[in-house]
């Protein structure tokens, strides 16, 4: 009874309209996060000085800001990062929050498609970035963000739904019931 009864409620659920004043609540919920992906090449500082990493940063940086120059396979070639070799140093959709710092000040500073960024000195060593895309942060609209906020929503009103059935049934239970609290929880729960 408290399935069919829930899931009749859901379907009579203005979800349109539920959505909406969800979003207009909260419209920041609603934003795209500003990111970037970007091809990175890094030259690590474990075995070197973070001058002698930064000279052959600056040699390679000169390299692929040559006419025809392919980026990728600069990384390929020279990255002392494995996972970088293998895909040319792509890293894509990366958030505010995922890098480290200075490796996160300069990607976000690039804007336009190929810029390289300068040598950038991390506690990993030194990278030379690429910008691949830039994806400003932007307000989805409320057709955009719908069906997410849909999705969310529909297990809480599920839930709100089952919990205003349970307390009604104990509301109207005759005089003289005895209510085993705990078993009937659990057979709420089950069904």
């Amino acid at each position: 009874y408290v399935s069919h009864e829930v899931n009749r409620r859901l379907e009579s659920t203005d979800w349109n309209a539920e959505s909406a004043e969800v979003y207009l609540a909260d419209p920041d919920a609603y934003r795209t996060p500003e990111r970037v992906s970007v091809r990175t090449l890094l030259i690590r500082t474990e075995d070197r000085s973070v001058k002698e990493a930064m000279l052959i940063a600056s040699d390679l940086l000169l390299e692929a800001k040559r006419e025809g120059a392919d980026f990728a396979q600069l990384v390929s070639d020279n990255t002392e990062d494995e996972a970088a070799r293998a895909n040319g140093g792509l890293m894509v959709d990366v958030l505010r929050g995922q890098t480290v710092a200075p490796f996160e000040t300069a990607a976000f500073a690039l804007r336009e498609r190929g810029e390289l960024s300068q040598a950038v000195v991390s506690r990993f060593g030194v990278h030379l970035i690429q910008l691949v895309n830039y994806q400003a942060s932007r307000q989805r609209t409320l057709d955009e963000a719908r069906e997410q906020i849909i999705a969310e929503l529909r297990p809480r009103r599920a839930s709100q739904y089952r919990e205003a059935i349970q307390s009604g049934a104990r509301e109207r239970k005759p005089a003289g019931f005895v209510e085993h609290t705990d078993a009937l929880d659990g057979l709420m729960l089950q069904t």
